[in-house]
């Protein structure tokens, strides 16, 4: 179990940390929750990943993915980027 959550963790803070390296560079925004973008990518990477393979004939993965990264992009670059 331990070894679990710690791995979970890990993944939420190495994206977290990537997008406040995007924060700091400007290409995220300022006032964006990057801890809470964070889990909310890895919990839908996870989540997808188990309804492709539990189901692989009606999971579209790539078209789920590709819309779900379209959706989180716009909503953390800055205003003048889109």
């Amino acid at each position: 179990h331990h070894h679990f959550v710690e791995r979970q963790r890990r993944q939420r803070r190495l994206t977290a940390d990537a997008l406040a390296r995007a924060q700091r560079d400007s290409t995220v925004r300022g006032d964006a929750d990057v801890a809470a973008a964070a889990a909310e990518l890895v919990a839908f990477l996870q989540g997808v990943q188990l309804q492709w393979l539990l189901d692989p004939d009606e999971v579209r993965l790539i078209e789920i993915v590709d819309a779900f990264i379209d959706r989180l992009v716009a909503s953390l670059i800055p205003a003048r980027s889109r």
